[in-house]
């Protein structure tokens, strides 16, 4: 489970109450039951507990997931997932970017559906049109990629923070599952009209069931239970973050900052003004020299290179930063510093990762590299164990660098070059 404090004999109460719906017993004869077990338990403890039964392999569908949601709704007389957080309605706020993204993406479906309704009638005059007006949607479609970026690398590490692991396991599983579907779908659509429509229609029909699925665990179970732990300092990391991993569809159309952020940022503005305190800046002793923080910072961000360091107990403690996210091959943001690294992979990578860790930690291997190809780049990736003098793991080191500017070197400069390493 989620949490290790849910009563075991509750959940199997809760999956009882499940299947009887699902079984297609009346809501009024569970009605009792229900309210029996659950009046003390909070909106969060049931919303976790009934995402893990339905992910579960017990034949429980978002339908029985409704018809639980309408015996809460009577006995309490609004929504499980219906939580009046004031400044999530800002149109900046993340909460709200997130429904937007979600009405968007509902109506992109609703053309590629009609555009599909259309080829499928066979129109002739209209095909070509249809299947380049199809291919448009599809691309429109694939920004649901930034929507799920930043759902993983922005909502997950705080819910991880507040002990909730297995809803973000469960989701990602989901979301890469998702993304799979759309590339098999969008290749079946660029094959038309020289593949058989109906394998076609099959191929988008099954994507988008998994996808309105989607949208529905996002605004039922994702939404409600962030809503209720995080923090204003949590959606305010979000919110900054945000721009890093892009949107889907629609933009943000004001900035969402808390009132009481700006009165505390203008309080620690007039203190510091107060102070006019200036030491001189220490210097930190390396192996090749001195630098101050700030030299070292600056160094390490000027660097042709991304760099991430994993520390021996395997959280994730540091990333160095580029200028503007568009710079980076992999984006990192600050929300994910403290996550442990098995968290910070998909979960069908979570064995590779957790080999390659023990490896290089062992010394079986002292490195791991690999590249691919990323549209203009060449992205080489090489894995590193760190240790210190005496031996001692201290952790591993990522560094990515573009490649690609090798590939791209004129001839006569490869030759200087190689003439000038003969001379030293």
């Amino acid at each position: 489970m989620a949490n290790a404090q849910f009563n075991t004999k509750l959940i199997n109460i809760l999956k009882d109450i499940m299947l009887r719906l699902h079984h297609g017993e009346p809501l009024e004869t569970v009605q009792e039951e229900f309210d029996q077990h659950f009046r003390h338990v909070s909106t969060v403890e049931i919303l976790l507990i009934v995402q893990e039964l339905k992910s579960s392999d017990h034949g429980i569908t978002s339908r029985d997931v409704m018809k639980l949601f309408d015996v809460y709704s009577r006995l309490h007389g609004h929504s499980i997932n219906d939580l009046h957080v004031p400044e999530s309605h800002h149109p900046g706020h993340p909460v709200q970017i997130f429904k937007d993204e979600n009405r968007e993406l509902q109506s992109v479906l609703i053309q590629i559906n009609n555009l599909l309704e259309t080829l499928e009638k066979g129109e002739q005059r209209l095909q070509e049109d249809m299947i380049e007006r199809l291919k448009e949607q599809m691309s429109l479609l694939g920004q649901f990629y930034n929507h799920y970026n930043r759902k993983e690398k922005l909502f997950f590490p705080i819910m991880e923070r507040y002990g909730h692991y297995t809803p973000t396991r469960i989701m990602w599983g989901d979301d890469d599952r998702i993304r799979t579907l759309f590339k098999g779908a969008k290749r079946m659509m660029e094959k038309i009209p020289d593949l058989e429509f109906k394998y076609v229609k099959k191929s988008y029909d099954v994507f988008e069931s998994k996808f309105k699925e989607m949208i529905f665990e996002e605004e039922s179970f994702l939404l409600p239970i962030v809503l209720s732990i995080f923090n204003e300092d949590d959606w305010l990391a979000i919110a900054k973050e945000s721009d890093a991993f892009g949107y889907c569809l629609t933009r943000p159309v004001e900035e969402w900052v808390s009132a009481d952020k700006l009165f505390v940022e203008d309080e620690d503005k007039e203190i510091d003004s107060a102070s006019d305190v200036n030491p001189l800046p220490k210097h930190l002793a390396f192996g090749g020299g001195y630098l101050t923080i700030q030299e070292a910072n600056n160094i390490l961000n000027n660097l042709p290179l991304e760099i991430t360091f994993v520390d021996k107990n395997g959280f994730f403690k540091y990333f160095n930063e580029k200028i503007t996210s568009s710079e980076m091959m992999f984006v990192r943001t600050p929300s994910s510093i403290g996550r442990n690294v098995a968290n910070c992979h998909p979960p069908k990578s979570f064995k590779k990762v957790m080999r390659l860790i023990h490896d290089l930690k062992t010394k079986r291997r002292s490195s791991e590299s690999m590249w691919f190809k990323k549209k203009d780049q060449y992205v080489h990736i090489t894995y590193k164990g760190v240790f210190d003098e005496d031996g001692e793991y201290l952790g591993i080191l990522e560094y990515v660098q573009d490649i690609q500017p090798f590939f791209d070197l004129p001839r006569e400069v490869k030759k200087e070059l190689s003439t000038l390493d003969e001379s030293l």
